[in-house]
């Protein structure tokens, strides 16, 4: 099944310039936040797919520079087709793996939430720069650690600073988060760090008939978020997702940034909400129901423990064992 996708607005897309794809829904607030940032690296051209948004975000994307806006009546969690293994497709991961090849067939394309900050390795000052060395290697992508950024509490998620929706954030856990081993298209070790692990290993150890009445209705285990991700592929060297975390060869880690996570801003109960009616995540969102029952007891509790870090800048990471620095020289 090839789901039908229409264009509202389609602006001229170069090819050798970097292109940013986003999945939106309802994402006002944080918008002027990531046009800010993105254009600030260096990505002059963009593509959103908005899923009926009703806060004005539509109209904002419609009135930006080179942007490019998609829509379409097919669910995000409508089934669309099986991956290679047998499991099924669903429209969201679908969107991701064939909109940006089809729109920007032989350039970079960088794939991002709306609450997903790309972070470079210092030594780039631009995203196209990072490209241009990564085109001299012959690299046909670029992995990412994703990092969450939390405040002091969850409940100043509904208390944004000025403009700005990330401004209470500084705060992500000690590294490391994950282990690739050679030979593997995903990493061989996770380890449970990060803050939504780190509350997820909580709300077991203070619920734990909770937690096991909803794993065991979903039929799953008790596992944290994925900490990885390969934002930024080169289509035109064939590069291809297999689905957000991994794509069809083994990654190269030579070069890697970071996705700063920002997922607890203002809208979260509403994203909530939505993600658990759509079921277009794992096992019909039960990440969300934990979530939702991670705010529901731990809204005032403090985050900060032993594991915390305050981010400055990439050199945060570089200390707090999250990401690498470049194994070659410059």
């Amino acid at each position: 099944m090839i789901p039908d996708v229409r264009s509202l607005k389609v602006d001229t897309l170069e090819q050798r310039e970097p292109t940013l794809f986003s999945i939106v829904r309802n994402e006002i607030a944080l918008l002027p936040e990531f046009f800010s940032h993105y254009r600030n690296l260096g990505i002059n051209q963009f593509i959103f797919y908005d899923d009926h948004s009703k806060d004005g975000t539509l109209e904002y994307l419609l009135g930006e520079e080179n942007t490019s806006v998609l829509t379409s009546d097919t669910n995000f969690g409508e089934v669309v087709g099986l991956y290679n293994n047998g499991t099924e497709m669903r429209f969201v991961h679908w969107m991701k793996a064939n909109l940006p090849k089809q729109f920007v067939p032989n350039g970079w394309v960088l794939v991002a939430d709306a609450d997903e900050f790309l972070v470079l390795p210092k030594e780039f000052p631009s995203l196209p720069e990072c490209i241009q060395h990564l085109e001299t290697r012959k690299i046909s992508h670029m992995t990412a650690a994703m990092v969450e950024l939390y405040p002091l509490t969850l409940s100043q998620r509904n208390s944004p600073v000025g403009n700005s929706e990330i401004s209470q954030a500084i705060f992500f856990d000690q590294g490391p988060y994950h282990e690739y081993e050679d030979g593997r298209y995903e990493p061989a070790i996770k380890f449970e760090r990060g803050i939504i692990s780190r509350l997820l290993m909580q709300l077991n150890s203070q619920y734990p008939e909770l937690v096991e009445s909803i794993l065991s209705e979903y039929g799953v285990g008790l596992n944290g978020p994925k900490s990885w991700k390969v934002p930024l592929i080169n289509n035109g060297a064939g590069a291809r997702h297999l689905h957000d975390h991994a794509i069809y060869e083994v990654p190269n880690l030579d070069v890697s940034g970071a996705l700063l996570h920002y997922k607890f801003t203002s809208n979260l109960d509403e994203k909530i909400d939505w993600d658990l009616n759509s079921k277009g995540y794992y096992r019909s969102s039960v990440q969300y129901v934990l979530l939702r029952e991670i705010i529901n007891k731990f809204e005032t509790t403090p985050l900060i423990s032993s594991e915390s870090r305050i981010y400055n800048d990439i050199d945060s990471l570089y200390e707090a064992d999250v990401i690498s620095r470049p194994i070659f020289r410059w």
